[in-house]
């Protein structure tokens, strides 16, 4: 073969050699490209799977916590800043009223009687009431024009910053110089079997 010859063939090759080389090429990117995309899609089905799970892991623990609250036990705090905080109003007199036949109302009203008679308030004989269905809760219960407002609000914001539910009721059928306070039993959770319910409740002294 001439010289010519031999150059015209060594051309071919790095041709072809090229041609193989840049499909070669081509057809990585176009794997790898592939690869990319189902990777991208992988990894948007991964965070939307990640996500539903926070999600549902979140409202488990709210109802978790629901539930805890529901049947834990309502737990009076005494301590000196709580004495001190509903002390301002000492010499309030109040009454309470508890509904008969949940030994835990009974217990947290007189729970709520002992704090309110060290803070300085002015107890007068109430009672259990027998035949009437209280509201959830502790309802403190006062006329809307009474000086007594202030005081019924202080002690249902320190009884809610203890996660007791209770709340001020502007009534003009309260009598103008007492805070009626009605204790009825705790909110349950949604379809919470009473036979988990906690009885147990007391008085807590802390500093």
């Amino acid at each position: 073969m001439s010289l010519e010859d031999w150059k015209f063939l060594w051309d071919a090759i790095a041709v072809v050699a090229g041609l193989i080389t840049a499909g070669a090429i081509a057809g990585a990117w176009v794997v790898g490209n592939k690869l990319a995309v189902e990777q991208t899609k992988q990894l948007l089905r991964l965070e939307t799977d990640l996500s539903k799970q926070r999600e549902l892991t979140a409202k488990a623990e709210r109802k978790r916590l629901e539930l805890q609250q529901a049947t834990s036990a309502r737990i009076i705090i005494l301590n000196n800043r709580v004495l001190a905080r509903l002390g301002k109003f000492a010499g309030t007199v109040f009454t309470i009223e508890a509904q008969a036949g949940d030994i835990e109302v009974q217990d947290i009203a007189n729970s709520l009687g002992e704090l309110l008679v060290k803070s300085g308030w002015s107890f007068r004989q109430g009672g259990t009431v027998h035949g009437e269905a209280f509201p959830e809760g502790i309802v403190a219960v006062v006329q809307p024009s009474s000086n007594l407002t202030a005081a019924a609000s202080e002690m249902v914001s320190y009884l809610k910053a203890d996660r007791i539910d209770s709340t001020v009721d502007l009534s003009a059928n309260a009598p103008n110089d007492t805070v009626v306070i009605r204790v009825g039993p705790r909110p349950r959770a949604p379809l919470l079997n009473p036979a988990f319910q906690n009885h147990g409740q007391g008085t807590k002294s802390g500093n």
